[in-house]
C-alpha cells in the first residue's frame, strides 16, 4: 500500500519518479494497489477458505502464493532494470496469478452461499482474462513490437482486473468466510 499511494501522490502531483511519466505513474499506483495489495489478500482467502488437502497442493499454493507476493516488486524492477527482467517479472505475475485463479475454481464449489460461489467464479474467470493479456502484452514488449496497446491494457485488463477480479474476489471470498462463521456459530 505504501508504495501504490507514493506513486499515487506523485502522479497527482505531476512527478515523474525516476524520469517515468503518466499514464506509467499512474498505472504504477493501480498496479500495487490491485497486485501488490489485494491479490495477497484474495490468495490468503483461499488459503483460509479452502482446504488444501495434501503435500503437493500445498506446495503448488506456497509457490503460487509466493509468486503473487513477490510478482509486483519484481515487476517494478523489471521497468529500471530492463526489458528481460521486466518479460520475466510480467511472467511470474501472470503465471501466479494464474494459479490464484486455478486454486479459486477448485474451491469454488464448497463455498457457501451460491452467491459466493458466482463471485469467486467471476474472479477466476476475469483474472484468467487478464493475466492471458497480461503475458502478450509482456511478449510484445520485449522486442519492443507491441501486441497489445496500453490503451487497450487500462481498458481490458484494467477492468477485468479491478471489477472482475478484485471486487467479486473480495465481494465472494467475504461472503463465503461471513457464511462459514456464521454456520460455525450455529453449531455451538
Amino acid at each position: 500500500m505504501p508504495v501504490g499511494c507514493a506513486w499515487l501522490a506523485a502522479s497527482r502531483l505531476g512527478m515523474t519518479p525516476m524520469g517515468f511519466q503518466e499514464p506509467i505513474v499512474l498505472l504504477t499506483a493501480v498496479h500495487f494497489h490491485f497486485a501488490g495489495f489485494a491479490a495477497p489478500l484474495l490468495a490468503m482467502a483461499v488459503a483460509s477458505e479452502s482446504k488444501l488437502e495434501g503435500l503437493a497442493a500445498r506446495r503448488i499454493f506456497m509457490a503460487v502464493a509466493a509468486g503473487v507476493l513477490a510478482g509486483p516488486g519484481l515487476l517494478a524492477a523489471g521497468f529500471v532494470i530492463g526489458p528481460r527482467m521486466k518479460l520475466a517479472a510480467a511472467l511470474v505475475v501472470a503465471c501466479s496469478e494464474t494459479g490464484l485463479a486455478l486454486y479459486f475454481l477448485i474451491a469454488v464449489r464448497n463455498l457457501r452461499p451460491r452467491l459466493a460461489q458466482a463471485f469467486v467464479a467471476i474472479s477466476a474467470l476475469s483474472v484468467l482474462f487478464a493475466m492471458a493479456f497480461a503475458a502478450v502484452w509482456a511478449i510484445g514488449e520485449f522486442p519492443l513490437q507491441p501486441f497489445v496497446h496500453l490503451d487497450q491494457m487500462a481498458r481490458f485488463h484494467g477492468t477485468a482486473n479491478a471489477v472482475g477480479f478484485v471486487l467479486c474476489g473480495l465481494a465472494g471470498w467475504t461472503r463465503a468466510s461471513s457464511q462459514a462463521a456464521f454456520r460455525k456459530g450455529d453449531q455451538r
